[in-house]
């Protein structure tokens, strides 16, 4: 009988004729006429007639497993060359031979055979398919290395779990970026825009290493990893292509102790999360001195309702917001454009304003927006501000 799902649960039997008080001994160590509890494969029974018959013979016997109750998850791994679109359907893409393929939680392992393909047969549920490529290749895509492949439905293929493999290659990252002003007891806002110069897509990571004189809130700002030993922070990022660019915005608190003129300094570096990167564009490093709020240079919190900063001329109401937020300009002052981003630099929504600009602006807001802080930016006539506000909706 079949091994059920390939678990311990087949039965094999022999049956004889002529031989008086046959004795049985399997391969697997029991005795008697059957066993039970088999997995599928091979095993052998010697029947002999005891110590009255010097008769002997050895069967084999093969248990078969039922895998209709089993999922197959199978694909490719492919070598994207310098193609860079990882595209399956490629005719120049070369399939690689002898990659290991490892299959998580469980464990398991196979290799990729001479048409690059893989396949692991096991129960239903969820797994992660990773592979580990030797130098000079690197995964290229999915992003983060890693597949994830859920399934319920038993005798069910999932074929399409392709791996893309390139060259390690010196990416060219572009960095830019800009603080705003440093203020004693405020948040000072950093915005940083990372560009993909190089003509494969980059996945990799942001870093910040801030001064040690501001504090950090990693889940405020959205940081996947942050090191309060290292002031490093980091977030990760996928699927840059080729003359890409994507915003990332975060912020630091100056304590109300911080003396006035004491010069704060943040380093922000992209990084490929494989392979080396062309230096000197991909690092910048910002410096302000931080004024107290008494100062000739006043600041005013973005968070407070409906306040007015002297430099921008400003109004901003209500924050919170739900639906709306206005934006009024003082005096000779006009809004020309508001871009509004989340923490991680997402654009949620922006809105010009024309060659005149407006005095009054009223913005509405999307609806379905997660909860949470939002940066503001604010061109007028006479620069950019950017400010910070909090949505509920």
């Amino acid at each position: 009988e079949q091994s059920i799902c390939n678990d311990a649960n087949g039965m094999a039997w022999v049956t004889q004729q002529g031989i008086p008080d046959p004795m049985f001994l399997w391969s697997n160590g029991r005795t008697g006429e059957s066993v039970d509890q088999l997995a599928a494969g091979i095993y052998e029974v010697t029947v002999s007639g005891g110590q009255s018959n010097g008769c002997e013979e050895v069967i084999s016997v093969e248990v078969t497993a039922d895998l209709s109750c089993k999922i197959i998850i199978a694909g490719n791994v492919f070598d994207d060359g310098e193609n860079g679109n990882c595209n399956p359907i490629d005719p120049e893409l070369v399939l690689v031979e002898d990659i290991e393929v490892n299959l998580a939680p469980i464990g398991l392992v196979t290799y990729t055979d001479e048409f690059g393909y893989y396949e692991f047969l096991v129960d239903t549920g969820s797994y992660e398919i990773s592979v580990v490529v030797p130098e000079p290749y690197f995964v290229l895509c999915p992003g983060f290395q890693t597949i994830e492949v859920s399934s319920l439905d038993t005798s069910t293929v999932s074929s399409d779990n392709y791996f893309f493999l390139d060259y390690l290659t010196n990416f060219n990252l572009y960095l830019t970026g800009q603080a705003a002003g440093a203020y004693s007891g405020q948040s000072q806002t950093i915005q940083t825009q990372y560009c993909n110069y190089s003509p494969q897509t980059i996945n990799g990571r942001i870093e910040l290493i801030h001064d040690p004189a501001v504090t950090f809130d990693p889940t405020a700002n959205g940081a996947d990893s942050y090191d309060p030993v290292t002031r490093s922070a980091s977030w990760l990022y996928a699927d840059l292509s080729w003359f890409e660019c994507e915003f990332l915005n975060f912020f630091v608190d100056i304590p109300a102790s911080t003396p006035d003129g004491t010069i704060i300094t943040h380093t922000v570096i992209a990084r490929p999360l494989l392979g080396d990167v062309q230096p000197g564009n991909n690092t910048i490093t910002l410096t302000r001195t931080v004024q107290t709020t008494s100062s000739s240079q006043p600041y005013v919190s973005p968070n407070e309702i409906g306040t007015v900063a002297e430099n921008f001329e400003l109004e901003i109401y209500p924050n919170p917001a739900s639906t709306q937020i206005t934006i009024s300009s003082k005096k000779d002052n006009p809004v020309f454009s508001l871009n509004l981003v989340d923490l991680a630099g997402r654009r949620m929504l922006r809105e010009e304003m024309g060659e005149d600009g407006q005095q009054k602006v009223e913005l509405n807001l999307p609806k379905g927006m997660t909860t949470g802080l939002y940066l503001l930016e604010i061109t007028s006539a006479n620069g950019t501000d950017i400010r910070k506000v909090f949505i509920q909706q």
